[in-house]
């Protein structure tokens, strides 16, 4: 996968708003952001990153999955990719002597 399509699912927002478009049905970004209650140039934002990455067409502040979208969202809902190990916290056991 290009790094631009990585990039795209790794914040959970994105994995979000594809599992939204996921059906096939348009998104009004507004009206998404609401429902979330979330900023609509927070979701606009990552729904531009989505956009960049081929997954999305976002047109007047509506969006629409599109094929490669189609298969980013099932890269996203494998149960390796959901459950990585977070990185910030340490892997080994930190028992104390």
């Amino acid at each position: 996968m290009e790094r631009l399509q990585t990039v795209a699912i790794r914040h959970p927002l994105r994995v979000q708003l594809l599992n939204a478009l996921a059906d096939g049905k348009r998104l009004e970004l507004a009206t998404y952001a609401k429902a979330l209650d979330l900023p609509l140039p927070q979701v606009t934002y990552h729904c531009e990153a989505l956009a960049e990455a081929g997954a999305v067409s976002l047109e007047d502040g509506v969006a629409e999955i599109t094929e490669n979208g189609k298969e980013l969202h099932r890269i996203a809902q494998k149960p390796e990719r959901r459950q990585k190990p977070d990185r910030r916290r340490g892997t080994g056991d930190r028992r104390r002597s």
